[in-house]
């Protein structure tokens, strides 16, 4: 499946990609964090009340690319905050980051369509109890169960982007 990704310069300008991932890697300063935040902006479906901070973009004009504006759950994660000095404190410091993103999600957690394997699971990431293998498994139950949700609730299934800048 194609994906549109805004290019990282100054002009917001459409680039389209054929493969699934795509790495950016530029310097310090270069406005990374800045683009994830403004494709957050542009792909989120929780974020339609702020469409219009495109609508004098050149991106309005390609009509492919605005099918996709607030089309698609977002996970935006950003693990800048993970900069200590050992694993252990880093996994804490990864802990409480998934535990505060399903704090703004708690509606995961009551979805019908949810085994209750993955909604213990889900609890336990979210009360920081999670062992290792969840932890590491976490951004894909996290995908899952959005995709889950915008079904089950919305009959919109569209698969989950993850934006996560500060790798």
């Amino acid at each position: 499946m194609a994906q549109f990704l805004l290019r990282m310069n100054s002009q917001v300008s459409l680039c389209l990609y054929i493969n699934e991932v795509s790495l950016y890697t530029r310097p310090r300063r270069f406005g990374k964090s800045m683009n994830m935040s403004m494709l957050y902006y542009f792909f989120s479906i929780k974020e339609k009340d702020n469409a219009h901070l495109f609508d004098h973009l050149k991106i309005t004009a390609e009509k492919e690319a605005m099918k996709h504006q607030n089309r698609y759950p977002v996970i935006n994660l950003s693990l800048k905050t993970m900069i200590d000095d050992t694993f252990e404190l880093n996994l804490k410091s990864y802990q409480n980051l998934i535990s505060n993103y399903l704090g703004t999600h708690l509606e995961l957690l009551d979805l019908k369509n949810l085994d209750e394997y993955d909604r213990m699971r889900l609890k336990e990431l979210r009360e920081q109890r999670a062992d290792v293998t969840l932890l590491k498994d976490s951004l894909r139950l996290l995908t899952e169960c959005l995709y889950k949700y915008w079904v089950c609730t919305f009959s919109y299934g569209v698969g989950c982007t993850q934006l996560i800048p500060k790798y």
